[in-house]
């Protein structure tokens, strides 16, 4: 019986186990070093300096009670130095009450397992969707290592998840035009980086994903009003 030509051969199925097992493994050392005892060789206090602290500060002040504290840099700074006391180090909160609801699940645990886990999930959904884009070993070693991709996962950041939300709604929105708005509408988590895709929808007339999308975002605002009230807005568009 012929061999399918574009169905991979047994080593070459074998050899891509290999390289995603081995980046898999990579990434794992990678953030074990970032969190643990790599960090308390460059860091006085043993953590590493990182933006996620952040979100993390954010979130455990709202679950204290203090909701005045999460835009507030001096009282957010006193949070972070309670995890991090080095001086000359600040890290402000810069997204929006929507995404306040995931900062408080975040700071839920202790500083450093939830950076493991935002780190593990960060890069997770990042080689998943690079394998989907990119099947083929070469291809996925270069997605693996791409140097952006490598400096946002070890400073906490939630470039890597925004970027491929942002691919996913691209990719669907010709055939999965909801679904693609409401990839869209969850960007509000870090608006600064989608400004101009409401414009791209408008001007191609993407009105199904537009429609989506607007109604993501006013159900966030909703859901954020309902657990914060319109203070917590006021705070943030005042900072």
């Amino acid at each position: 019986m012929p061999t399918d030509p574009q169905r991979p051969h047994g080593s070459d199925t074998r050899m891509n186990a290999v390289v995603i097992g081995g980046i898999v493994c990579i990434l794992l050392a990678v953030i074990h070093m970032q969190t643990s005892g790599f960090a308390a060789a460059v860091d006085p206090a043993g953590l590493p300096k990182v933006d996620f602290l952040a979100f993390w500060a954010a979130g455990r002040a709202a679950n204290e009670g203090a909701l005045a504290d999460v835009y507030n840099s001096a009282k957010l700074l006193e949070m972070e130095h309670r995890i991090i006391p080095v001086d000359n180090f600040y890290m402000p909160f810069l997204n929006p009450p929507p995404f306040l609801a995931l900062a408080q699940i975040l700071a839920s645990v202790t500083f450093v397992t939830s950076l493991q886990l935002w780190m593990a999930v960060c890069a997770g959904v990042y080689l998943a969707a690079a394998w989907r884009l990119f099947p083929n070993r070469y291809a996925f070693l270069a997605a693996a290592f791409f140097p952006p991709f490598l400096w946002s996962l070890l400073i906490g950041q939630m470039t890597g998840l925004t970027a491929v939300m942002t691919v996913a709604a691209l990719l669907n929105l010709e055939k999965r035009p909801a679904l693609a708005g409401m990839l869209i509408g969850l960007l509000i988590f870090k608006p600064q980086g989608a400004v101009l895709i409401p414009v791209a929808l408008a001007a191609s007339r993407n009105w199904k994903a537009f429609g989506f999308a607007a109604g993501t975002v006013a159900l966030l605002v909703l859901l954020s009003l309902g657990l914060y009230g319109p203070s917590l807005w006021l705070d943030f568009s005042g900072q």
